[in-house]
């Protein structure tokens, strides 16, 4: 591998394979590889699991689009060619789990164009390039809609609890909708973080069969 591949926050680096664009762009010691950067920017509430997959899932779109094939620096450097290929990849992510407002709770968000490290050049990325689709506000209602049910049937199995399930899943759903990870959750009310995926999954069926 070249020296120029060498340095950490390389955005003009150009792959001559897979195996050079992973090293340069995915992999970096402490979690600090420039995919990783840009996944977080766009995951603000992510979880360290999501973080793997994404960064997994970039690379393989890469592969699958035949990113190195296609390049063609006339248009831009590599780099904004990782940051659109990283965006789209968490922006299907994040409409993926808005259809699921239980998981969409602590889903996170997009936050900004530009990613605020300092190491990011403004304009490299040639942004008005990058568009993405509109919200459908149906869905986004429909989501909306199932929370606020959710809520009120947490609230009642709460005001006559059967068991610890009962007594916890309405601050459970009040933590998830001010986005705290099944993990943050897991620490507010003293369980495991197993507990609170078991709890999710009951509420998630008790969705389903609402919708049925």
């Amino acid at each position: 591998m070249t020296n120029t591949a060498k340095k950490t926050k390389d955005f003009n680096f150009v792959p001559t394979t897979y195996e050079e664009l992973f090293h340069h762009y995915v992999e970096g010691k402490g979690g600090s590889s420039i995919v990783r950067t840009l996944v977080r920017s766009f995951m603000t509430h992510g979880t360290e699991e999501e973080m793997e997959i994404l960064c997994h899932d970039v690379f393989l779109r890469c592969m699958d689009k035949k990113v190195i094939e296609g390049y063609k620096p006339e248009k831009a450097n590599f780099g904004g060619v990782i940051y659109f290929v990283t965006r789209s990849v968490c922006v299907n992510h994040l409409d993926r789990k808005s259809r699921d407002p239980l998981s969409g709770l602590y889903g996170g968000s997009l936050t900004s164009e530009d990613p605020e490290d300092s190491t990011f050049t403004p304009g490299v990325w040639h942004l008005d390039r990058f568009s993405v689709s509109t919200p459908d506000v149906a869905k986004t209602y429909e989501a909306e809609e199932q929370v606020e049910w959710l809520t009120k049937f947490t609230a009642a199995l709460a005001a006559a609890p059967k068991n610890k399930r009962d007594e916890c899943l309405h601050a459970l759903t009040l933590l998830l909708a001010e986005e705290y990870t099944p993990q943050e959750c897991a620490e507010k009310l003293s369980v495991t973080t197993t507990t609170i995926t078991n709890w999710m999954k009951f509420l998630s069926g008790v969705l389903s069969t609402r919708l049925a």
